[in-house]
């Protein structure tokens, strides 16, 4: 059975600082990746994921990094500009949308 499981609100492990984009990025979606793992998946399960950014300007960095994880055939993405994150030196938030395939 194939079942959909939504992670929500994803921010890195680290003690808020002012990490560059790039870094937050990579953390992030080591996160999901641990997360999914806990539950038996991959990131190659992600079917959505959706960025919110605190600057847009910092879009090349994030992408660079997505990059480092998934290529063309990786999840649907939507990248938001937002006004601010839940703590002033967090640059980017991302959520998503993952298959799990239980037997």
């Amino acid at each position: 059975m194939t079942r959909l499981w939504p992670l929500t609100g994803r921010f890195g492990r680290w003690a808020p600082s002012p990490l560059w984009l790039e870094a937050q990025t990579r953390a992030v979606i080591e996160n999901i990746k641990d997360v999914l793992a806990a539950v038996g998946a991959e990131l190659s399960d992600l079917l959505m994921l959706t960025t919110n950014l605190v600057n847009m300007n910092d879009f090349a960095g994030y992408n660079e990094v997505y990059a480092e994880y998934f290529d063309h055939d990786g999840p649907t993405r939507t990248t938001v500009a937002v006004h601010q994150s839940p703590h002033p030196h967090l640059l980017i938030e991302i959520q998503g949308i993952a298959r799990l395939n239980h037997h």
